[in-house]
């Protein structure tokens, strides 16, 4: 069916109580792929109860019933939508295919590409590569659909793919397990060399606990900056792939800027900022890095 004969398929109207039952089947079915991040359905009668009174549901209907629903409400000066649900076997192949035909490129090959329900939870955007192996499947995040073009999309998910392809999941945990060993280790050395002159009766007096979390302290002051630059190098490679595998500098410096202004990012940290807290590049470097790219 197509063109006008498709559109009259459907029946819209608004929701209420009475289509509790309907509601709660096909959101928990929409949103099913988030399952692989959260655990449990995405909602339940009793969660979706006040939301009649506090907004609508507008609710889109065929022969077979239910096909898709929407949210909204007004929230102070705002409005919201979310819990936006379309029957599995509604949805469409255009942003979905290229996205997974992207992440075929890059040789990461996934299940599929569905929509995660974030909007009701905050309105960050985020698009990630979730699972491992075959059960691998593209997750995007209703505020990034609702706000990115599908270039910016894709360029971001193309970020994310380069972590899965270089590895960098498991090379992360292996060097912060080795960091975390090396910290216990020197805390010990501490412990040990200190446990005489605080009057301790040996390294085991429970009465160093204090000295040992100290000591601990103190090594993860030095230890985490070093986790945090070794992840920053991780995030400057996966930028460069993500620029090499799409050609598309300009979405990628909209996508940052965009990201930057949505998530609240600091415009200028100082380096020792950087240092202590940054597991990413500044804004502002990633996206000269783009402009460089663009430019050779």
């Amino acid at each position: 069916m197509s063109g006008a004969g498709a559109i009259s398929a459907f029946r819209e109207r608004f929701g209420g109580s009475e289509d509790t039952d309907a509601l709660v089947s096909l959101i928990n079915v929409a949103f099913r792929p988030e399952q692989v991040a959260i655990e449990g359905d995405r909602i339940n009668a009793e969660k979706l109860q006040p939301l009649f009174s506090e907004g609508r549901f507008i609710l889109l209907e065929d022969h077979q019933g239910l096909a898709g629903c929407v949210y909204a409400e007004v929230r102070g000066k705002r409005g919201y939508v979310g819990l936006l649900s379309l029957r599995p076997a509604l949805h469409g192949r255009g942003l979905g295919r290229r996205l997974m035909a992207l992440a075929d490129r890059a040789g990461a090959r996934v299940l599929g590409a569905y929509e995660w329900g974030l909007g009701d939870k905050t309105k960050k955007a985020n698009a990630a590569l979730a699972g491992i192996g075959g059960t691998r499947r593209i997750l995007v995040s209703d505020t990034m659909l609702a706000e990115y073009s599908d270039d910016e999309i894709e360029v971001v998910l193309a970020h994310e793919i380069a972590h899965h392809v270089h590895g960098d999941i498991w090379k992360g945990i292996v060097f912060e397990s080795a960091l975390l060993v090396l910290g216990f280790y020197l805390a010990s050395v501490v412990l040990r060399a200190a446990a005489a002159p605080a009057g301790l009766l040996g390294v085991d007096d429970v009465a160093g606990l204090p000295l040992l979390m100290l000591a601990a302290g103190a090594v993860s002051v030095v230890m985490v900056p070093v986790a945090h630059a070794m992840s920053r190098a991780f995030e400057r490679s996966a930028d460069r792939f993500a620029l090499n595998l799409t050609r598309n500098p300009n979405a990628f410096i909209s996508a940052m800027r965009r990201l930057a202004a949505q998530n609240l990012a600091e415009e200028h940290p100082s380096r020792v900022v950087q240092w202590l807290f940054y597991s990413h590049p500044p804004i502002r470097d990633r996206i000269a890095a783009a402009q460089a790219f663009r430019a050779g």
